[in-house]
């Protein structure tokens, strides 16, 4: 019998099915799945031997022009940068007519294959936070889905969540040129997932990204949509205007502290959702947090532990009257922080003849150690708003004593404060971690240098000796420590200009972070971060959403 061979893509056009074909250097097998924008299929590189995943563009999307040049443009930006829980974009391939996307393939089932059993908590939480750190690397880079939902999630065979179609035909700018509704007359994207105001075919930034996540997350924990209806007309209603049932009529085991985070997810106005996916993930983690913590708390063997922890309490005692206490918490085989404990980061203080920029240098520290997936770093704005609930409210600086308080208040496990010196010709900075309740040092860590300049690099350094004093593997900080320098800017002046305009929004002053933020950008044209907060600036305060898109995308 002869041997069938793929067929060369001649007439793509009046083709149904590319199974068996060969598009460039592709062999094309088998149809994975087909959505709104087009098919996708599995394909073999026949130069570099290995299996892709070509997304073959919809013939009404691919007969527009505007269409096809944007799709291209989006496509090499989103293929700039890549993530461990985002799908990579390798390519364009246009052949014969036909327009593909190369991209990652994928090995696993989606989210929408998974929920067809029950989730326990334990998965939802694990998955919830890889979303939810997908969608910080994207937002950080101005890249948003604008089409969230189970069926573009996909988890691998070790549990890996891997989003699929990052910034990919979701990425125009909703003006005068282009529209929600596509030509055809549909909606562009998923509509029982988009948030209200990409219905209303105003622009999204990151925060309608959440409210589609939300909307995810309510259905994996109660097993229902909370706005589907029977009619796409219905469905569209519902998002706009109805409160979702509570979660736990559904399923009355899902925490009330996880309820409130997915409720403020959906919330209806975009200011009164997450600012930003990493106040999401710092909620997601305490949900994961106190849900361990409870746990421990039933064990059969707590009693004998809490025995053993008096006797070491005793011999501690004895230690800190020796004036040894902290060579020995730091030698002690318990870690001082438990994988994903929660730590404050006070303001610096400053010595010596040359001022530092203090703020440059906590927003570093803070923005380093965001990296680690064993630390979680209590947001600055939930931190003020303790200090409301305290009566605090006009305390413009968060020094070691307050910092103990709303550790207490919030059951933080550490305390981090920290000073910068000018000693003569050095610059010292030292990092101690407190013990909220008694106010005990439990290690202090410190880095010298000469210029200025040197600081970014002193700082990773720092990043690093904290992570591995607090409890975190070397293997662990190795694997997820980006360089400072890479991740804001290298220019400290810079650093410091945006950490006061950040300082100014957490304290809900948004006016007065516009003059810092356009600082830092004279400064350094290409920190990105600072873009991305002067482009939620325009989109939320100004509402000049064209602006805002401008600074997404640069």
């Amino acid at each position: 019998m002869q041997e069938l061979q793929p067929t060369s893509l001649t007439t793509t056009q009046t083709r149904e099915f590319l199974s068996g074909t060969i598009a460039g250097r592709f062999v094309i097998g088998a149809r994975l799945g087909k959505g709104g924008m087009g098919e996708v299929y599995r394909a073999e590189d026949s130069k570099l031997k290995r299996i892709v995943a070509l997304k073959r563009m919809a013939p009404h999307l691919r007969a527009d022009p505007l269409y096809r040049r944007r799709f291209q443009e989006e496509a090499q930006r989103v293929s700039r940068f890549s993530d461990p829980h985002i799908a990579s974009v390798y390519d364009v391939l246009e052949d014969r007519g036909e327009i593909f996307l190369v991209m990652e393939y994928v090995e696993g089932q989606t989210l929408r294959d998974r929920l067809r059993s029950r989730v326990t908590l334990d998965e939802f939480l694990d998955i919830a936070i890889q979303c939810a750190q997908a969608l910080i690397a994207a937002h950080e880079r101005g890249i948003v889905h604008c089409d969230i939902k189970p069926e573009n999630i996909m988890l691998t065979n070790s549990c890996q969540v891997k989003i699929l179609d990052f910034g990919i035909g979701k990425h125009l700018p909703r003006s005068d040129q282009s529209s929600t509704i596509d030509r055809s007359g549909s909606l562009a994207g998923t509509p029982a997932y988009m948030a209200p105001e990409v219905l209303l075919e105003k622009c999204p930034d990151g925060r309608a990204d959440i409210f589609s996540l939300g909307i995810v997350f309510y259905e994996a924990l109660t097993g229902h949509h909370p706005f589907l209806a029977d009619t796409f007309v219905g469905t569209i209603d519902r998002i706009r205007h109805e409160t979702p049932a509570p979660m736990r009529i559904f399923n009355s085991k899902v925490p009330e502290q996880l309820e409130a985070v997915v409720g403020k997810a959906v919330a209806k106005d975009p200011s009164q959702r997450y600012p930003n996916a990493r106040d999401l993930l710092q909620d997601l983690r305490l949900v994961q947090s106190n849900l361990t913590a409870a746990k421990l708390q039933i064990l059969p063997h707590l009693q004998a532990r809490k025995s053993s922890r008096l006797a070491v309490a005793a011999i501690v005692s004895l230690l800190v009257l020796a004036g040894i206490f902290a060579v020995y918490r730091k030698a002690h085989s318990e870690p001082i922080l438990h994988e994903r404990g929660w730590v404050l980061i006070s303001d610096f203080g400053t010595r010596g003849d040359d001022p530092f920029p203090d703020m440059g240098v906590r927003e570093g520290l803070t923005i380093a150690l965001q990296q680690s997936r064993y630390v979680n770093v209590f947001p600055r704005t939930r931190a003020y708003d303790v200090l409301q609930r305290m009566k605090k409210g006009d305390v413009a600086r968060i020094d070691e004593n307050l910092g103990r308080e709303i550790c207490q208040r919030e059951n933080l496990q550490v305390l981090l404060s920290g000073s910068i010196e000018h000693i003569g010709q050095v610059f010292q900075i030292t990092v101690q971690a407190i013990e909220p309740t008694n106010g005990n040092m439990l290690f202090a860590e410190r880095e010298r240098f000469d210029r200025k300049e040197q600081f970014f690099e002193k700082a990773d350094d720092l990043a690093k000796k904290v992570r591995k004093d607090l409890g975190e593997s070397l293997a662990k900080i190795e694997d997820t420590s980006r360089s400072l320098a890479k991740v804001t800017t290298s220019s400290l002046e810079a650093l410091q200009l945006y950490s006061q305009a950040k300082d100014a929004k957490d304290h809900g002053r948004w006016e007065e972070a516009l003059t810092p933020l356009q600082g830092a950008l004279r400064l350094d044209p290409n920190f990105a971060m600072a873009h991305v907060e002067l482009g939620n600036y325009y989109a939320a305060i100004v509402g000049k959403n064209e602006k805002a898109v401008a600074e997404f995308q640069r």
